[in-house]
């Protein structure tokens, strides 16, 4: 089985790839294909990860943050570290900014847990 190629970037550059689910690290921040360890999230969580199929996931520290499934986008509500928070915000904002270019029918909002397809657009 062939290994697909990770990019090395910076956190600045990140949501491009998050958008585009390309595989890449930036420090402790890096999006995988498909599933990864649970890291340290909960046994609920890991559960609800591991349900969702998920064709590609972003990693803070090695812990899933947010990842796209067969429903679409979820974004773990978990709050962990400081720089996972900024790494969780990172996510929110690359997603925005791609749902917002009309690049799927979800709406823009990641950070309540739940697929994003399922969410009310929340600006009016």
């Amino acid at each position: 089985m062939a290994r697909t190629r990770v990019a090395k970037t910076n956190r600045a550059k990140a949501p491009d790839f998050i958008a585009s689910k390309i595989p890449f690290e930036a420090s402790a921040l890096s999006g995988v294909e498909g599933t990864t360890g649970p890291g340290l999230m909960s046994d609920d969580e890991t559960r609800e990860y591991r349900q969702a199929n998920p064709s590609y996931t972003v990693r803070s520290y090695g812990t899933p943050i947010a990842w796209h499934g067969d429903s679409g986008w979820h974004m773990s509500s978990t709050k962990y570290s400081p720089t996972t928070s900024r790494h969780q915000s990172i996510v929110r904002a690359a997603l925005s900014d791609h749902f917002a270019k009309g690049h799927d029918n979800a709406r823009s909002h990641a950070d309540e847990g739940i697929p994003l397809s399922q969410l009310q657009d929340k600006r009016g």
